[in-house]
């Protein structure tokens, strides 16, 4: 396996890179050159020593899942590694973080009132966890790599 740092920025102009400008303006581009015939290595620089990172992965439990915070976004939203598909459609479950406890999956923000704890299914369909109109990072002094128990009730 190759593993290259893009260091080319095909002509484009924008100085302001983030997360999902830098796959869209790296990436895409890229692909497009190794479809015309540019070589690997003309778009960037080897790297040989890769980072590899021992990420947590959500374990099943006797009574649930024990799950981890992989994300906090700039609302203060925890992510979750775990897909809401482990949960097989399972609604009625207990989240707890950090000594706190959502009773609960709902489908929106909505089914809460402003600064309550919320548990719901993201747009990448993990569970997220956020505090209505707030922020759920500042609220439970949460991290990323904190343990998140989501408990079925039988």
């Amino acid at each position: 396996m190759t593993v290259l740092s893009i260091t080319t920025d095909f002509g484009l102009t924008n100085g302001f890179v983030g997360v999902m400008k830098g796959v869209i303006y790296s990436i895409a581009p890229a692909a497009a050159h190794l479809a015309a015939g540019v070589p690997l290595r003309e778009l960037g620089t080897p790297i040989t020593n890769p980072l590899c990172l021992d990420l947590p992965h959500p374990e099943k439990t006797g009574h649930g899942w024990l799950a981890h915070v992989i994300i906090i976004d700039s609302f203060g939203n925890l992510t979750t590694d775990l897909p809401a598909e482990a949960l097989a459609g399972r609604r009625d479950v207990m989240v707890r973080i950090n000594g706190h406890e959502i009773k609960g999956i709902v489908d929106s923000y909505g089914y809460r009132g402003a600064g309550e704890l919320v548990a719901v299914v993201d747009s990448e369909y993990f569970i997220e966890i956020a505090v209505v109109n707030g922020s759920a990072a500042r609220y439970l002094g949460a991290q990323v790599g904190d343990e998140v128990e989501v408990i079925s009730p039988d």
